[in-house]
């Protein structure tokens, strides 16, 4: 079995690409919950933010935490941002009342980007996401069958692993890893909370075990 657990950055300076005193402060929470886990492999999106959090709660050394340049927020941004006001300011389109009623209308959609309030921008971030993490799991020792919605998992033994990374890319991210459509996901489970972990199970098929738990984090922001 894979142990995978999900975990969103902490409270970022985003212009310095790291972690603020709170953002800290809010891994180390994360790390005191979870310090019975043992992580077998750490990983991370590239991002300063992403590393950092990953150094601070599983207590790993910058030089063996395997960074990923394909989990970088900024990738999930370009492709599913649209424009939601008269000024050009830009959100997630989880975030647009307008967007997520029409996810809502296209949960169970598999074709739902080929529709025309979307197009070829979401399309393509899709299929090269769901490719990089195919290569990402089999690199790990796992097989995804994404037709049958099955997994192969090339190992005896139960390896816990540790993947940090961001809130966009996370619905991307979780969506894929859960054979789920990404209208259904994002309409049913929303966005993740800044240090919330997510535990899927991984056998011959992926089961969420755990989901967007923050509670670590509540007292921090009052």
């Amino acid at each position: 079995m894979i142990n995978l657990v999900y975990i969103r950055h902490g409270y970022p300076n985003y212009e310095l690409d790291n972690l603020t005193e709170l953002g800290k402060k809010q891994a180390e929470a994360l790390r005191d919950k979870i310090s019975f886990i043992k992580f077998d492999q750490v990983f991370a999106s590239s991002c300063g933010r992403a590393v950092e959090t990953a150094e601070i709660v599983t207590k790993t050394n910058r030089e063996n935490i395997k960074a990923l340049d394909w989990a970088k927020e900024d990738l999930a941004w370009e492709a599913f941002t649209e424009i939601f006001d008269k000024e050009g300011h830009k959100n997630w389109v989880f975030c647009i009342p307008s967007y997520i009623e029409r996810f809502k209308e296209l949960e169970n959609d598999p074709n739902w980007f080929k529709q025309k309030d979307f197009g070829e921008k979401y399309e393509k971030r899709l299929n090269a996401m769901n490719q990089d993490i195919d290569n990402w799991l089999e690199s790990i020792g796992v097989i995804h069958d994404r037709k049958n919605k099955t997994y192969q998992v090339k190992t005896d033994k139960d390896i816990t692993i540790a993947f940090v990374a961001h809130g966009g890319m996370g619905t991307l991210f979780l969506s894929s890893i859960l054979d789920l459509n990404y209208p259904n996901f994002v309409t049913r489970y929303g966005l993740l909370e800044l240090t919330s972990f997510t535990h899927i199970a991984i056998t011959d098929r992926a089961i969420l075990v755990t989901y967007n738990d923050y509670s670590h984090i509540i007292s921090l922001e009052n």
